[in-house]
């Protein structure tokens, strides 16, 4: 198993958030798209809801988790949100990349 440390852990951060935050933000809105998912016996569903994407989506990198995390506990605080919030953490995560990359260290930006 190879490991990865500093700024190659950094970029697998945002491009997972990007990933996560790219696949639900189609279907946000009252324009959103619904979304086609397969599954694996060949079936099919077509749906908008947030809920129903996230229960079918296994995802395995940790960013993407914490992502559905949140957007799962602003659902069950709020009763909707779940896209917002992933949307608004990605956005969070891709703007801590840039100022990581312009020198600001991560433990600087999270306080």
């Amino acid at each position: 198993m190879m490991k990865t440390a500093g700024n190659e852990v950094l970029k697998e951060n945002i491009t997972a958030a990007k990933l996560v935050a790219d696949l639900f933000s189609s279907s946000f809105g009252p324009a959103g798209m619904a979304k086609l998912l397969f599954e694996g016996n060949g079936d099919f569903k077509v749906t908008r809801d947030a809920l129903i994407m996230s229960s079918e989506v296994a995802l395995v990198h940790p960013i993407g988790k914490l992502l559905m995390e949140a957007g799962a506990t602003c659902r069950t605080e709020v009763g909707d949100g779940f896209i917002s919030t992933v949307i608004l953490a990605a956005s969070l995560v891709e703007r801590g990349w840039r100022l990581a990359n312009n020198g600001i260290h991560p433990s600087v930006t999270a306080t």
